[in-house]
């Protein structure tokens, strides 16, 4: 971006300089991952993430959703589940969505007669791969952080 537009990217990247800078960051962040992820849930039916913990999103019939249904899916996690990154009001959407999970067994946007979540068995190679990648996961994120604030 400063390569092509030296002036824009510096008049963009000075937005999250402010006092809430932080809060638009973590909110274009969101949005931006949302786009990405629906890519990946659309024709794979997993993400990283969701790789990671053994989850697929799929049809009932056991084919990847599509990317139009997962684009579908990203905006009411983003929006129902995740209240794009607003502190607090995220927190208790977060909430909300976990009660519905353990009440009706689905979340909001997943309901089973449109796809269903598969789950890799829970055994020794799972817990093996959660225990050694969700801290490399975490160590990456905070080094990327420090070099972004280098």
């Amino acid at each position: 971006f400063f390569t092509a537009a030296p002036e824009q990217a510096a008049r963009f990247f000075s937005l999250f300089e402010g006092p809430f800078g932080s809060i638009l960051d973590l909110m274009l962040t969101l949005v931006l991952t949302s786009l990405s992820s629906a890519v990946l849930i659309g024709l794979t039916g997993f993400s990283l993430g969701k790789w990671l913990f053994g989850i697929r999103v799929v049809r009932p019939s056991g084919r990847p959703i599509g990317v139009a249904a997962a684009f579908e899916r990203e905006v009411l996690v983003l929006t129902r589940g995740l209240a794009f990154g607003i502190p607090l009001v995220s927190l208790y959407t977060l909430v909300a969505s976990y009660r519905r999970l353990e009440d009706h067994g689905y979340s909001i946007w997943d309901k089973p007669t449109q796809r269903i979540l598969l789950h890799r068995p829970m055994n020794r190679l799972q817990i093996g791969l959660m225990i050694v990648m969700v801290p490399v996961v975490i160590a990456a994120r905070i080094g990327l952080f420090a070099l972004s604030h280098m």
